[in-house]
């Protein structure tokens, strides 16, 4: 860009005055449940599901021609290993965290990071962008007793 006298200029953005548009909507274990005392282990897997291919482990998907990223419009199938429930007496409650990360889950405002009830299973998809996470959670009255988080890198 040029300047009246012809002279280049260029437009700076001062970050000290952007605003931020999407909603920290990210909850804590230790402030939705008060106690967290890890005394299980716990194994979350996580299936890729791609339309005309076989589904396969994150672990593979990534493993594949050295792959760091996962692909958008993929399938996510997390689930607790019977080995890991097998281990933890009953009852229990199982919550889910999905944590969005990266300026295109920010611009999105799909920051996301609740802490939901769930089940031994939760599906999610890969939209867009950004090195994501997903928490699984044990709870026991009102206590963390065993927790996994896996990350999901997406392109």
């Amino acid at each position: 860009m040029r300047d009246s006298q012809g002279l280049k200029s260029a437009n700076f953005i001062n970050e000290s005055y952007m605003v931020q548009t999407w909603r920290n909507t990210e909850e804590f274990t230790d402030e939705k449940f008060g106690d967290v005392d890890i005394r299980y282990p716990l194994e979350v897997d996580c299936i890729v599901k791609e339309n005309g291919y076989r589904e396969r482990s994150i672990k593979a998907y990534l493993s594949d021609i050295a792959r760091y990223w996962l692909p958008s419009n993929r399938i996510l199938s997390f689930s607790i290993s019977q080995a890991s429930l097998d281990l933890i007496p009953e009852p229990y409650d199982i919550y889910w965290k999905v944590l969005n990360r990266g300026l295109e889950a920010e611009q999105r405002d799909e920051v996301r990071g609740q802490i939901v009830l769930g089940q031994v299973t939760h599906t999610e998809h890969t939209k867009f962008r950004g090195a994501h996470k997903v928490w699984c959670y044990i709870v026991k009255n009102h206590i963390v007793i065993a927790q996994n988080v896996i990350d999901i890198p997406i392109e």
